[in-house]
């Protein structure tokens, strides 16, 4: 019976590489409806409580520091919460603008490498495929 790490692991690994492979694919989608997003301040906000529950969900379940892979998992929690709490607690148009920032091509390419690296870790762990 594999622990709530391992269950974490493979959910969450699989989700993220499937974002990331979905920022490489769809980016000027992602642009526009990004910019759309953060023109509805009540959206916004909504969406940034469900991130904010699922984080603080998580962070409950798995707070753990051990150094292992598990703290791929943990962090990925702390994330969740962190990006909750800044999106209700950031004004629309401000996170929108910190947005366009990150709207870069090159940018939006590496940090789309750099979570799909990151969910394969997570992912590889889960399904055991590392020892």
């Amino acid at each position: 019976m594999p622990t709530i790490s391992f269950f974490l692991a493979q959910i969450l690994g699989i989700y993220v590489i499937l974002m990331g492979v979905s920022v490489l694919l769809r980016r000027e989608e992602l642009d526009k409806s990004f910019r759309k997003m953060f023109s509805s301040g009540g959206f916004t906000y909504y969406l940034g409580a469900l991130v904010l529950l699922l984080g603080l969900f998580l962070v409950q379940i798995h707070n753990i520091w051990d150094g292992s892979w598990r703290v791929a998992v943990t962090v990925f929690a702390w994330m969740a919460l962190l990006k909750g709490a800044a999106i209700i607690l950031i004004p629309s148009d401000k996170l929108g603008k910190m947005m366009e920032g990150l709207m870069n091509a090159n940018l939006f390419r590496i940090l789309a490498f750099i979570i799909i690296a990151y969910g394969a870790y997570m992912a590889a762990y889960g399904f055991s495929l590392i020892p």
